[in-house]
């Protein structure tokens, strides 16, 4: 497939994805860090189901994922990752948890090499109305200024406190004209483990109301989000 052939038909999934609402992505960590690979549970419309996604860390890569400042190395571990999976038949490649310019970067030019949908996960620290920060430190707005947006399907909110989103919304679509799409988490990250708090389905259906509103067309999960909050997504918004 021609680079011309190939950013016509990311643009006709493009069309798709900003005019229909997903909902159920619910995002299943399958031996945590040690693979860096997620499983995604379905996402169901009338119409389509979104499953297999790539969670890019480069666990047996030999590449350290903290420090390295190889970018040839980098996208080297990204991509011999995503031509796996690839390979495996997922339908979906989502670099999540891209914080960072210096795996960002490398990581969707990694992916864009392979014919099959992009989608971004940017993980956020910190939002307000005139702008949002990164679980690195870095700021969203110049983070996807410095992407190849043409690589890129579509961009989410996810892994983020729940009651980011709404503001990280904002900021993305302001620099982004693509598809939007939100999957956070509800608790937090306590060593070793994950500490869970307890969100109703029928308010977490609610908070996923107002990110449709503001934009987003793929809602659903992460950390803490469980199969009762995707159904009642799926009852409320479909």
């Amino acid at each position: 497939m021609t680079v011309e052939e190939r950013l016509a038909t990311r643009a006709w999934r493009r069309i798709w994805w900003q005019t229909s609402v997903v909902v159920g992505l619910a995002i299943l960590a399958v031996a945590g860090a040690a693979t860096g690979v997620v499983l995604t549970a379905q996402a169901t419309t009338a119409r389509h189901t979104v499953a297999d996604a790539l969670q890019n860390g480069l666990a047996d890569t030999g590449i350290p994922h903290a420090v390295s400042t190889d970018r040839r190395a980098l996208r080297d571990a990204y991509h011999r990752q995503a031509e796996v999976l690839v390979d495996a038949g997922v339908d979906v490649i989502a670099l999540e948890m891209m914080g960072a310019r210096s795996h960002a970067q490398p990581a969707v030019a990694a992916a864009a090499e392979l014919d099959i949908p992009v989608w971004l996960g940017i993980s956020v620290a910190a939002a307000g109305r005139d702008g949002a920060e990164t679980i690195d430190g870095e700021d969203v707005s110049q983070l996807m200024s410095e992407l190849p947006i043409d690589a890129i399907d579509a961009v989410f909110v996810m892994h983020s406190d729940i009651g980011l989103v709404t503001d990280s919304l904002h900021v993305l679509r302001a620099t982004w004209e693509g598809t939007v799409g939100a999957y956070p988490h509800v608790g937090d990250w306590t060593p070793p483990n994950w500490v869970f708090e307890e969100i109703a389905p029928a308010r977490f259906a609610d908070h996923a109301g107002e990110w449709v509103s503001n934009g987003a067309t793929i809602v659903g999960g992460c950390c803490g989000i469980g199969p009762e909050h995707i159904r009642e997504l799926t009852k409320v918004l479909t």
